[in-house]
């Protein structure tokens, strides 16, 4: 079976992270480690997925719980397919730097659900920047032939 969009993330949504965080590691001897403010890096001891435990900014409309997150290859197009199946964005594109964006919908159930957009790895970016810096290269020549 093929992974067409795979669940990469899982998240607790909670108003206190500090209590959860206890909880989880007395619990299952997690380890924690805060990426950045309101977000907790949890370390399962499972390298092949990831989660976090995500401080619910006041005034977001976001439910506390868990919230598994789906790898997508467009944002845009996956809140479009949500909105036209029913379901309610809740948080869109939201960048988290060096990654890449997320967006939090609820389905037509009530269930929050992400979708992720990973940022392009580094050897792609560092691929096409060669590729336009070759094509630029190329181009002034052509220029410099044409002038000369």
């Amino acid at each position: 079976m093929g992974k067409k969009n795979p669940i990469v993330h899982f998240e607790w949504r909670t108003r206190d992270t500090g209590r959860l965080t206890k909880f989880y590691g007395a619990l299952f001897d997690w380890k924690f480690n805060e990426m950045m403010p309101g977000y907790t890096a949890v370390d399962t001891g499972n390298k092949e997925g990831g989660g976090g435990i995500m401080q619910i900014p006041d005034g977001q409309p976001i439910p506390t719980g868990t919230c598994n997150y789906v790898s997508v290859p467009d944002l845009d197009d996956a809140e479009n397919k949500v909105k036209a199946a029913g379901g309610v964005i809740l948080m869109s594109k939201q960048d988290v730097p060096g990654r890449g964006a997320f967006s939090v919908f609820n389905d037509p159930e009530g269930n929050t659900v992400g979708i992720w957009q990973p940022a392009a790895p580094p050897k792609k970016i560092k691929k096409a920047a060669k590729k336009a810096a070759k094509k630029l290269k190329k181009q002034a020549k052509k220029a410099k032939k044409g002038k000369g």
